[in-house]
C-alpha cells in the first residue's frame, strides 16, 4: 500500500491519518415508524476519527486492520460508535475507507439507542458521505426493524436515504416502500416514505 501523500506539515503517520479522517462523516443510525429518530452527523473536527496509534500504524503499513472502531458526536449531541470486522483504504486510492461487516450503535442525548448492521461500508473523504450496503438492518429498542439493501447518509444535509425498496416491521405493523428519506427539521426527525407506500396493521399478529 502506498503511504497517503500529505503536505509536509504532517510530521507522522498518526497526524496524517487523522487529517484524512477529519472530513469523514460519522456513521449514523435510524429507527422507523412512530419512534423514528436520526443521529445528527457532523463533518469537521468532531467527525469520525481513529485515535488508536497501533490501529493507524497497521492501516498505513499493512494496508488493512482487523476490528477497527470509529466514533463521533453529532451536532445535536448524539454519539455513535461504529465497529467493523476489517477496514482498508479503498482500492481506487481516492482517500476513502472501505469496511466490512459493520455494526453501529447510536445513542441520543436522552440515552435512547439504535443499532445498524451491514455487510459493507464506505466512508467518502471528499464529501463526508457514508454508504452502507448488503443486508442492512436498523433496529430500535422498541423492536422496530428496517431492512434495506443500501442506505446513504449525506454529509452536508444530514439526511439518510434508501435509494431502493425498504421493508419495516414492528409490533403488529409492517410497512413497505420503494424508497425512504429521513431528515431533521427544527431538531425533530421526520421519515418520508416514497414510491408506493403500503402499511399493514394487524393487532393480532405475533411480535
Amino acid at each position: 500500500m502506498r503511504t497517503p501523500r500529505r503536505s509536509g506539515h504532517f510530521d507522522n503517520s498518526h497526524s496524517r491519518w487523522v487529517a484524512r479522517l477529519k472530513v469523514i462523516l460519522p456513521l449514523s443510525a435510524l429507527a422507523i415508524l412512530s419512534t423514528l429518530f436520526l443521529v445528527a452527523d457532523r463533518r469537521g473536527a468532531n467527525g469520525v476519527s481513529i485515535t488508536d496509534t497501533v490501529t493507524l500504524d497497521r492501516l498505513l503499513t499493512e494496508g488493512r486492520v482487523a476490528n477497527p472502531s470509529f466514533s463521533g458526536v453529532g451536532d445535536g449531541g448524539a454519539s455513535v460508535e461504529f465497529l467493523a470486522e476489517e477496514a482498508k483504504p479503498a482500492t481506487d486510492d481516492g482517500g476513502d475507507v472501505e469496511a466490512s461487516r459493520l455494526r453501529g450503535t447510536w445513542q441520543s442525548v436522552s440515552g435512547a439507542e439504535v443499532t445498524l448492521t451491514g455487510l459493507h461500508g464506505r466512508l467518502f473523504a471528499d464529501t463526508g458521505d457514508v454508504a452502507v450496503d448488503g443486508d442492512v438492518n436498523v433496529i430500535d429498542s422498541q423492536g422496530y426493524r428496517l431492512a434495506s439493501e443500501a442506505l446513504k447518509i449525506d454529509g452536508v444535509t444530514k439526511n439518510i436515504v434508501s435509494p431502493g425498496p425498504v421493508v419495516g416491521t414492528g409490533p403488529a405493523t409492517r410497512i413497505e416502500a420503494g424508497g425512504m428519506r429521513i431528515e431533521q427539521r427544527a431538531g425533530t426527525p421526520l421519515a418520508i416514505f416514497t414510491d408506493g407506500v403500503r402499511v399493514i396493521y394487524d393487532p393480532n399478529a405475533s411480535e
